[in-house]
């Protein structure tokens, strides 16, 4: 996947079968993870003339996308015991077609996201399943015949971008729409550093 302006650095995705002998963590009932919408919709890359109103309302719409609920456990990387992270940034992009736009004669495809911070009192954190609209602000000559016919000019779903904020530090995990399979049924383990990789480990939950 392309990285996206929601990042600052690519990631390596490192995927594990877990091992019988990983150590599970239980929860308590009271535990109470909270996750709030911070922001919804697009940052201007360069202010220049004639630049489309993100701030207002969209004018074109892409497939809706579900993304799974996930179920996070969180890790030191550098002593395998559990970490409480201070915030999870969870970033859910997508791009859209954007006209005009510098040195693009036919517009370029920029970045938007829904951006949501959880926080917990313990190494885990449920983040809820989350519905990305996928909407533009540029509906006009390239996005219609015959600038289509080498794919749709929609705004399209791209990814989701993990950022664990967690003693100065604050590592990064980029989820593609084809890795997202593997949350669905499984409790993530991440191994974190400070910086990156970040290494992932799936276990099945039981239904």
């Amino acid at each position: 996947m392309k990285v996206s302006s929601l990042l600052l650095t690519s990631l390596v995705l490192k995927v594990m079968i877990l091992s019988p002998t990983i150590t599970t963590f239980a929860r308590t009932q009271d535990v109470s993870d909270q996750c709030t919408l911070v922001f919804s919709g697009a940052l201007t890359q360069m202010p220049y003339e004639k630049s489309p109103n993100i701030k207002g309302a969209p004018v074109i719409f892409g497939q809706e996308f579900r993304v799974p609920e996930f179920h996070l456990r969180f890790l030191n990387k550098s002593t395998g015991k559990p970490l409480v992270p201070k915030t999870v940034h969870v970033g859910y992009g997508w791009k859209w077609l954007e006209y005009p736009y510098p040195d693009h004669a036919w517009g370029a495809w920029s970045d938007a996201h829904d951006s949501i911070e959880c926080s917990t009192t313990d190494s885990q954190l449920v983040v809820p399943a989350h519905t990305v609209k996928p909407r533009g602000w540029y509906n006009g000559k390239y996005t219609g015949f015959p600038y289509n016919l080498t794919g749709s000019k929609k705004p399209k779903f791209d990814g989701v971008v993990l950022s664990i904020e967690f003693g100065g530090c604050m590592p990064r995990l980029e989820i593609s729409e084809r890795e997202l399979d593997k949350y669905r049924d499984s409790t993530a383990m991440l191994k974190l550093p400070c910086q990156w990789p970040v290494e992932v480990e799936f276990q099945k939950r039981a239904r």
